[in-house]
């Protein structure tokens, strides 16, 4: 098993335990970017055996303190189950989840898919308010650098 299933195993395992995804600090852990984008598609496969599709995705790590807080040089994004979307307004369990925690995020519908090649054309965007639920990562501290 390659580090990046082994990694994909073990945050899958974590997250249905509800315990903490401390993975960077793993023998296997992702050691760029690269690997941990391969061990996340192998993560969000694992759950959406269980937590269905993926709805839609999350670009994070948007500001140059934020990245230079965790040593990476740029923006992350990664997948968002269409179960873990709601419309405001909305009522949770926080049964339901481990270690709940409210961020104020910025949702954008797309009116039509991207084309698959560039230039994009013009697409029109809806924002919409959204809050999104987040499990917290115990080593913020300890990200892939390269």
């Amino acid at each position: 098993m390659s580090n990046a299933e082994q990694a994909a195993r073990y945050l899958a395992d974590r997250h249905v335990a509800r315990e903490s995804m401390d993975i960077m600090l793993q023998d296997f852990a992702p050691q760029n970017l690269g690997e941990a984008y391969t061990a996340q598609e192998g993560y969000l496969a694992l759950l959406t055996e269980t937590k269905g599709p993926i709805g839609g995705y999350k670009v994070g790590l948007t500001n140059p303190m934020m990245q230079k807080m965790l040593g990476v040089h740029e923006p992350c994004a990664g997948g968002v189950f269409a179960s873990d979307i709601f419309q405001s307004p909305a009522t949770v369990n926080d049964a339901d989840y481990f270690q709940l925690a409210v961020e104020c995020e910025v949702a954008f519908t797309m009116g039509a898919d991207l084309p698959p090649r560039r230039p994009l054309s013009v697409v029109t965007l809806f924002p919409k308010p959204s809050n999104r639920l987040r499990h917290h990562l115990r080593s913020w501290n300890a990200v892939p650098t390269k």
